[in-house]
């Protein structure tokens, strides 16, 4: 049941109880109810009855709402057969599809007649027996779930009670007030859930944004680091010249992480867990955190370059940076102050008197985070002795801050400990499991040692920058290029001369025809030909589902030299897809 469902039906019974507070009249009242309850959503006929002292637990109709009475005699079979069942057993019946019920056939017939599909039968319980039943048919099978059945049945409850209490006011009242605070509760979440939906959407258009800034900013990147990486081939790197121009590329590289870093918030969520160093990455988000904070606050940074390493993705930790940071803060007196950060080693110890350590076991790294009025040792951080939280109109976005916290550290299986004072101090203890990845080889990084070819590359993309400094990189390590700036164009050639090339190159954003839409049309002319898939951004294409796209690297710029050169060798080198494979 939705919230869109469950507020229909609370709306419906809230004017039940209405009905009951206003309508004197008996049989006036009950009319009334029916005609109320055939509001909801698909319900095709409504029936309230009051059972006969008899052994037999028969209902007699006292109110018909959605056929007319001339109907009623031939229908008698189906109105009595479940709402008897209610009475007998004081429980509600649930019938999700009348032709599958097991009992005569020509009440199928009948009951698809009028549009009867499904139908729910609620006893009205009394002190010693139940005193009757409502009985609603609806036009939709499966109409009634588990939690609609659970609210018809606590509205029956309180509809027997309403009906018991008809003349004394002050307990009708109550009963209707308590349906109101219900619904407002109802239409409160729903417009909770309308807001994070609006968030949402405005968070995915941002991301968009995101998408295109970064993708324009790597096409410009990508000429800056390739020419440089160039002239650097072309001279001693050890003059100042080549001095000047390392800085350059370090700059650029610099540059390419901040933009990666952008596209992480962006798509929050997406990467999956990997071992990760911490200190790189808090010393990113802070650099990128300082640009926002006004130059009244000083950062201290004292972390441990011997941290290990912590299973996780690099937006938890900016994000879980960013949040910190901005409580701590929110905590200062006028936002003046210091902010001490440090990263320590962990051995959780059964001797410590915190008891949030007597639940740590083992190998640990230590998160700190204090602002000023809270003394933090650099060698040694100072454990917090519990969580104090703070109500008020300051501390609400803390409070919002910390929440996203919680959740990030209790997904990687930590702890989190924290103290703060408004206008003093705020401190943050969190424990992160260490995990000892399994040893890996690493790539040669010599400059000038690259993997070579001669193979014959189709290279696509529609920034004519980007276009000539990657044939300059790739012409450079051996290969022979064909540039073309229109994927229109790279298709016509590739059709009319399929085995001429052994590799393509693409970009992903151009006109007319992208690259993932390119790279489905080439393989369908000659399936085993290896595509490289080389852009500024794709919110589509990643590591796990390239090679549904038909895609053998992927590939975002800006890319190194090095990076570049293995990539290529790798996708001629390896085993390439199926020619059966079914692309996207």
């Amino acid at each position: 049941m939705t919230l869109e469902q469950e507020k229909e039906i609370m709306a419906v019974m809230l004017e039940c109880h209405r009905v009951i507070h206003r309508v004197k009249d008996e049989q006036a009242l009950i009319d009334r109810l029916c005609e109320t309850l055939l509001q909801l959503k698909g319900c095709r006929c409504v029936w309230i009855g009051f059972s006969l002292n008899d052994r037999e637990k028969i209902a007699q109709p006292a109110a018909l709402c959605g056929i007319d009475r001339d109907r009623l005699s031939c229908m008698a079979g189906i109105l009595r057969q479940s709402a008897e069942k209610a009475i007998q057993r004081r429980a509600p019946v649930l019938c999700e599809d009348l032709a599958k019920t097991p009992t005569e056939p020509p009440w199928f017939d009948r009951a698809a007649t009028y549009g009867f599909f499904s139908s729910l039968s609620l006893p009205l319980e009394g002190d010693d027996a139940c005193i009757g039943v409502v009985e609603i048919y609806s036009a939709e099978r499966n109409a009634f779930d588990e939690a609609a059945v659970g609210l018809f049945e606590s509205f029956a409850e309180d509809l027997t009670a309403g009906l018991r209490a008809r003349g004394t006011e002050k307990a009708l009242q109550a009963s209707i007030d308590s349906w109101e605070i219900k619904y407002r509760r109802i239409e409160k979440r729903m417009d909770d859930m309308a807001e994070a939906l609006r968030k949402s959407r405005q968070l995915e258009a941002i991301g968009a944004l995101v998408g295109g800034i970064a993708h324009d900013f790597n096409n410009i990147l990508s000429p800056i680091l390739g020419y440089t990486e160039l002239a650097l081939l072309e001279i001693d790197r050890e003059t100042q010249l080549g001095s000047d121009l390392k800085a350059v590329l370090a700059a650029g590289e610099r540059a390419k992480s901040l933009v990666q870093q952008i596209l992480t918030f962006s798509r929050e969520g997406e990467d999956e867990a990997a071992p990760l160093k911490l200190n790189p990455l808090i010393k990113e988000s802070l650099r990128f955190l300082r640009s926002s904070m006004p130059a009244t606050v000083e950062f201290n940074l004292h972390i441990d370059p011997e941290c290990g390493h912590v299973l996780c993705t690099p937006a938890q930790i900016h994000q879980m940076v960013m949040h910190l940071c901005v409580s701590a803060y929110q905590m200062l007196s006028d936002g003046k102050g210091v902010i001490a950060v440090s990263l320590t080693p962990f051995r959780a110890d059964r001797e410590w008197k915190n008891p949030l350590h007597q639940q740590l076991n083992g190998k640990y790294i230590l998160f700190s985070i204090r602002s000023s009025g809270y003394h933090m040792a650099p060698a040694l951080p100072v454990p917090l002795l519990g969580s104090s939280f703070n109500s008020g109109e300051k501390e609400n976005n803390a409070d919002m801050d910390l929440a996203v916290v919680r959740g990030i550290v209790t997904t990687l299986s930590g702890h989190l400990d924290v103290i703060r004072e408004p206008d003093q101090f705020a401190a943050f203890d969190l424990y992160f499991p260490l995990f000892s990845p399994a040893p890996s080889k690493a790539e040669a990084r010599d400059p000038l040692s690259c993997p070579r070819g001669a193979e014959k590359i189709l290279l696509v993309d529609d920034d004519d920058s980007v276009l000539m400094i990657t044939s300059k990189l790739i012409e450079e390590l051996g290969y022979q290029v064909t540039m073309i700036s229109e994927s229109s164009k790279a298709l016509t050639l590739f059709r009319d001369q399929p085995e001429r090339f052994d590799l393509v190159i693409t970009d992903q954003t151009m006109p007319r025809l992208s690259g993932t839409e390119l790279a489905r049309k080439i393989r369908e002319i000659r399936p085993r030909i290896p595509i490289i898939l080389f852009t500024g951004f794709s919110s589509t294409v990643n590591e796990e589902n390239k090679s549904l796209y038909g895609i053998s690297e992927l590939l975002l710029k800006p890319v190194n030299r090095i990076e570049f050169a293995q990539a290529i060798r790798r996708a001629l080198d390896s085993l390439t897809l199926s020619p059966t494979q079914s692309y996207i």
